[in-house]
């Protein structure tokens, strides 16, 4: 069946907010095949017109990070998707302009969801770039970017939009978050201070204009480019909860107040030639203010082909499990407890799945049971009956090894990453193939795993890194660094990394801790570094290094 977005009421030129919640309403209402086609064009999406829930999203905004008066974990959405099967979203490149903060997109309890070919914006979103036009040894002149809007009152400039109003002056004692592109590099985005921190005085100057005094401005180089906002992620770009065969394709997003695509506890994900970067038009080098993908508790088959991935304030990419944290042992029933202050809140363990019992320190599996049941029994604690408790002790994690997917990304490109391009940490096939590289501050790719500070989970087993390009890193290009106190064995094994290109202008190379049959081979080195030097180890065995 077809239906047709005007139908609904849904024009191009139009505000069509609340438009949009009655007709995905009513996708849900049965299971067979269908297709929801829009027109191209602009269309128009004010917050006052979504409709909100709870959502509980991995990696996001802690309890405590709630201002008085604010709902914990309740946001709009500008295009929910609920409880829909079997539904094909043809966008025929329809741009879709949000007007406020909300979540972009929710995808929960869905299956075979396809959205394909739709644009997502922000009308003069909560990101702020101010560009350094001018410098003295006490002062310094800055421009405001011709999107952000600003207001004055007293002596005092706010930043106003559609949900928010910001003090040009909050948080600068310790916004270290804020992004920096020096002038010098413009693919090069990096954490720094506030521009604003140590500043006496403000001034405005002119239109969009401030000068500000200092004891000194020895930091500012004119044509830096200086990002600010404010990190709490309390909305996010594309979230998919629960869902199993879930497709984003021919898909671009310009801007997204926290993580730009969001995957949890959730079976089978497509994400095919989708662009994550900002508009040419905005003038912006960011888009978004947290990672690009997150792919949490999953399983199956992940693929991430032929995209773009230009500008984030926090990793490209990553994909992981969660190490629970056993506080109590009762006859066969586990308490677990989330201990990370930004993931809690949902339950992506279910009846059926394999359990690890793991060490913290040394990250060894102790033993294996299987989930008989398990329930959220508080917003930070989870009740599991499991078939053995032989091998657990209070005090050790669980790593759920059935909600670990397979993982494929290759044919993409990765520019101006304010951290890591790639972490991964999950037991099933990884293959990394014929991507670029371009610009990170952090690892291009980094094999973590730790359940003392994260809890991101877990070991890798077999992965393989080839024919990719790596260009500018002021870290390693690729590093095994699992966070294992006590190195009593080895983590990560299986890992091959042949046919590659190294653009070494930094020398960091490759580092690889606490891990087992790794081949090094068939690799390139251009500008400088010595293969001698290239590969580092320690407390690995079973390598192979031909560089």
């Amino acid at each position: 069946m077809v239906f047709y977005a005007r139908d609904f009421g849904i024009l191009p030129e139009k505000e069509v907010g609340g438009e949009l919640c009655a007709a995905l309403e009513e996708m849900s209402a049965s299971d067979g095949e269908k297709t929801l086609v829009f027109e191209k064009g602009v269309y128009y999406i004010d917050s006052d017109n979504c409709k909100g829930k709870m959502l509980y999203i991995t990696n996001t905004v802690g309890d405590g990070e709630f201002k008085d008066g604010e709902t914990p974990h309740y946001a709009k959405i500008a295009l929910n998707f609920q409880k829909i099967k079997n539904l094909t979203v043809r966008g025929n490149s329809a741009e879709f302009v949000i007007d406020g903060k909300v979540t972009n997109i929710v995808a929960e309890d869905c299956e075979n969801l396809t959205i394909d070919g739709i644009t997502l914006d922000v009308k003069n979103p909560h990101l702020h770039e101010f560009t350094v036009e001018n410098v003295t040894p006490f002062s310094a002149v800055f421009s405001l970017d011709g999107i952000s809007e600003y207001e004055k009152e007293g002596k005092r400039f706010y930043f106003v939009g559609k949900d928010y109003r910001e003090d040009f002056f909050a948080d600068r004692m310790h916004a270290s978050w804020t992004a920096l592109v020096k002038s010098d590099d413009i693919n090069c985005v990096q954490r720094t201070d506030h521009p604003f921190s140590g500043a006496l005085g403000i001034r405005e100057t002119g239109k969009g204009k401030f000068k500000l005094s200092y004891l000194s401005t020895r930091r500012f180089t004119k044509g830096d480019r200086y990002y600010v906002f404010n990190p709490r992620r309390r909305f996010v770009g594309v979230f998919v909860n629960r869902c199993k065969n879930f497709c984003l394709k021919n898909f671009a997003q310009r801007f997204n107040y926290s993580l730009a695509i969001v995957c949890q506890d959730t079976e089978n994900i497509t994400i095919d030639n989708v662009d994550l970067s900002p508009s040419v038009s905005s003038g912006r080098l960011i888009c978004s203010l947290a990672d690009f993908i997150q792919i949490c508790c999953c399983k199956g088959k992940v693929s991430v082909t032929n995209s773009n991935f230009c500008g984030a304030c926090d990793d490209a990419v990553n994909v992981h499990g969660i190490h629970m944290y056993i506080d109590e042992i009762r006859d066969n029933k586990l308490i677990l407890s989330f201990r990370h202050p930004q993931t809690h809140g949902f339950n992506p363990f279910h009846a059926g799945d394999e359990i690890e019992y793991v060490d913290r320190e040394t990250l060894e599996i102790k033993g294996v049971a299987r989930i008989l049941e398990s329930r959220l029994i508080s917003e930070y604690k989870i009740e599991m009956t499991v078939d053995s408790v032989s091998a657990a002790q209070a005090g050790m994690a669980v790593e759920d090894i059935t909600m670990c997917p397979e993982f494929y990304y290759g044919g993409n490109t990765l520019n101006r990453i304010i951290t890591r391009n790639i972490l991964v940490t999950t037991r099933n096939k990884v293959l990394i193939e014929n991507n670029k590289f371009l610009n990170s501050t952090l690892s291009c790719i980094l094999l973590s795993d730790d359940a003392k500070s994260w809890y991101e989970s877990g070991p890798c087993r077999d992965v393989e890194i080839r024919n990719n390009y790596f260009g500018s890193c002021k870290a390693h290009f690729i590093q095994v660094l699992p966070e294992n106190a006590n190195h009593k064995n080895t983590v990560h094994k299986n890992i091959k990394i042949t046919g590659n290109t190294f653009d070494s202008r930094f020398d960091k190379g490759i580092f690889i801790k606490c891990a087992e049959n790794v081949i090094i081979r068939d690799n390139r080195i251009k500008n400088t570094g010595q293969p001698d030097n290239f590969v580092r180890f320690t407390d690995a065995k079973n390598i192979v290094n031909d560089f």
